[in-house]
Parts: structure tokens; sequence; C-alpha cells
């Protein structure tokens, strides 16, 4: 099991200023923070129900 990253509280505030700055930038960088992400991705047999949505063959991948 990984760790579990410390909650912290954000404040949202109304001011954007313009390209390139979001609010998750500015609290990120007021905190003293960096963002990271993780991604894992696989493929698997579709299901009877996943293959009727995406209208291919069950098992199909």
């Amino acid at each position: 099991m990984r760790e579990r990253p410390v909650p912290r509280r954000i404040a949202r505030s109304g001011y954007r200023p313009a390209s390139g700055a979001s609010p998750f930038r500015q609290e990120q960088a007021a905190e003293g923070a960096r963002g990271t992400w993780e991604s894992n991705s696989g493929q698997e047999p579709a299901s009877p129900e996943v293959a009727e949505r995406l209208g291919i063959e069950p098992g199909s991948g």
C-alpha cells in the first residue's frame, strides 16, 4: 500500500491572473508544495456490457 499524502485545506479566491496561471498553481506555489500525479493503464477483454456500449464483440480488446 502506498503512503497517503497529508490532507491540507485549500482556500479559493476569485482572483485569476492572465495566461499560464491557475488557482491550483498559485496555491501550490504559496504553500511551497509541488504537485505530482501517477497514472496506470492496461487492456482487458470487453465484458458483454462494455462491448454492447462500444458496439464491439464481447471479448474484444
